[in-house]
């Protein structure tokens, strides 16, 4: 209850979320995860070289850490984050469209170049502890073991700072950009403020179911929602070679939205009359499904499909249309053109 409070006490003034965020909880998030992953390089933990790989890491790593970074799903947090970085552009005065998607591409570049260096130092924090922490089932595990190696209960502290600055700096921006998203897209419901109160209470009640109850029933719902996001992405990058076409967007869509509906059914918690047959049906004819892939195939089927139809659309030739439709009317040899031919017609003639 606290945490949200805070989080909404913020949220509610999203003209100070530059400020809160960017200047003070991620600051302050890098300083006490550089306490942590500085120990660990100034004093490594003893390492063991003989230690193996393990499955899936034992053939291709690299592509299992694109996987691993794949089913991380952050590209939902992107689209609902993108508002708040525009209007945090916005704030520093730039406005134009160049200005607002250089300042974006700047941005982009510094967060990458940071975040590398911190998860370089973190695999490096991982790989050290494993005489430490042998048996860690996620990643947490192997940060709060680490915390106390080196500082003991103090570093139970330090792992709870670590968790709840990173924590509540992504519950801030995700209620903003939520209910800036909602307020645009419904005006005339209610108000920006309204929406922060909405989230605000509607996550503190799923807090509060526990997070096993929250992956078990949210994994589904992200296993549909996330290729249909990452598709809109790509389409939106590709938008200088396809325009604004909503005849593409729309194949896309559908073709996607129908290959992740058996990624929906083959994460769904519970077994569905049916689910067996659908999860081997999308096995077989969905390649790269078992890998969480799936939509790659249809999403170039549409994609494909969507320029077709938009070209040949567009290539149609309007005068073609209304000089048949005036031929068919003109029926009475004495009739002037003018007479016959409605005005729309005779302006395309023209």
């Amino acid at each position: 209850l606290i945490f949200f409070t805070l989080a909404f006490l913020v949220a509610l003034r999203p003209g100070r979320l530059l400020d809160w965020v960017g200047r003070f909880l991620t600051p302050l998030f890098l300083v006490l995860l550089a306490v942590l992953v500085v120990a660990t390089i100034v004093k490594p933990m003893p390492s063991d070289a003989s230690r193996a790989a393990q499955a899936p890491y034992t053939q291709m790593p690299f592509l299992q850490g694109v996987l691993d970074g794949y089913n991380t799903m952050d590209a939902l947090a992107t689209l609902a984050f993108a508002i708040i970085i525009v209007d945090a552009i916005h704030q520093v005065g730039r406005t134009s469209r160049r200005q607002v998607a250089s300042q974006a591409a700047t941005s982009g570049i510094v967060a990458l170049v940071a975040l590398s260096i911190v998860y370089i130092c973190l695999m490096f924090l991982g790989r050290t502890s494993l005489p430490t922490v042998p048996e860690a089932d996620n990643g947490g595990t192997v940060l709060a073991e680490t915390a106390l190696h080196y500082y003991g209960h103090p570093g139970e502290i330090l792992i709870g700072a670590i968790v709840l600055v990173a924590c509540l700096k992504t519950a801030i921006g995700l209620i903003a950009a939520c209910a800036e998203m909602f307020a645009t897209m419904f005006p005339r419901a209610m108000s920006v403020r309204a929406w922060v109160v909405v989230f605000s209470i509607v996550s503190t009640l799923i807090a509060n179911a526990g997070l096993d109850a929250i992956i078990t029933w949210a994994v589904p719902v992200l296993m549909f929602v996330y290729p249909l996001a990452i598709s809109t992405i790509i389409l939106g990058l590709l938008t200088p070679w396809l325009g604004h076409d909503r005849t593409t967007h729309r194949f896309v869509t559908v073709f996607v939205a129908v290959s992740a509906f058996f990624d929906l059914v083959r994460a769904l918690p519970v077994n569905l009359p049916g689910a067996s047959v659908i999860t081997s049906l999308g096995t077989a004819a969905l390649p790269g499904y078992e890998a969480g892939f799936g939509w790659t195939v249809p999403f170039l089927v549409g994609l494909a499909a969507g320029i077709i139809a938009s070209r040949a659309r567009h290539n149609r030739d309007p005068l073609e249309g209304g000089a048949g439709r005036a031929g068919n009317r003109r029926q009475d040899p004495g009739a002037s053109p003018a007479q016959d031919i409605p005005e729309a017609d005779l302006e395309s003639v023209r």
